[in-house]
């Protein structure tokens, strides 16, 4: 897959397939697999794969995804959002949650760790994450008038840690300045063409 940014995190276990893409590709890739894909609404509702299925599979309203089942491709769309992707290899558990200001606000990233322990009986100590290319707080003003801007990688991190999350990486991508040639940027671009995040769990 062309210019596919990926995380060392999950690099040594061969069941995962994982990465961020954006200018270079998009969903023509990702759509020889099944994969599933939601209309984002910048909330904290989850919704659980439990069934396989062939296709594409297209839901609403639901800003995270995880599943057990096996060759479903968990796909978020962004476009300096903040994509994190999870994955458990004790329970073999993997999911993905859109974080905007927005539902970065609303918790989605510890509601997710929350989720994935009632669910999915995850140790939050055992999960690996990945927070992958999102707007940077230098390129993230959210009053001019006063020049204050938002952290998404950082209150995400927060969340994450208090949630009991041990394993974590960043990209340290800026959609908007340091990899503005490899992804798109709604803040810079005003575009509504997304870059895409996702996570498979492969037969091995």
């Amino acid at each position: 897959m062309p210019d596919k940014f990926q995380f060392s995190l999950f690099s040594k276990f061969p069941q995962i397939e994982h990465g961020f893409i954006g200018r270079a590709s998009g969903l023509t890739e990702l759509a020889k697999h099944n994969f599933v894909i939601s209309q984002q609404v910048h909330g904290v509702k989850i919704y659980n794969i439990e069934k396989t299925f062939l296709g594409r599979l297209e839901i609403d309203g639901y800003d995270g995804l995880a599943t057990r089942q096996k060759e479903i491709t968990l796909v978020l769309k962004t476009a300096d959002c903040a994509p994190l992707l999870f994955f458990d290899p004790v329970t073999q558990t993997i999911a993905a949650a859109h974080a905007g200001r927005a539902g970065t606000e609303l918790g989605i990233a510890a509601k997710m760790v929350e989720h994935l322990a009632a669910v999915y009986s995850v140790n939050p100590a055992d999960l690996l994450v990945g927070l992958g290319p999102a707007i940077c707080v230098n390129c993230y003003q959210i009053d001019r008038a006063r020049d204050l801007h938002y952290d998404l990688a950082a209150e995400n991190q927060k969340q994450l840690t208090a949630a009991g999350v041990q394993n974590l990486e960043l990209s340290g991508l800026c959609t908007a300045c340091s990899a503005q040639e490899r992804f798109y940027s709604y803040r810079r671009e005003k575009t509504d063409r997304r870059n895409f995040a996702f996570i498979r769990l492969k037969q091995v």
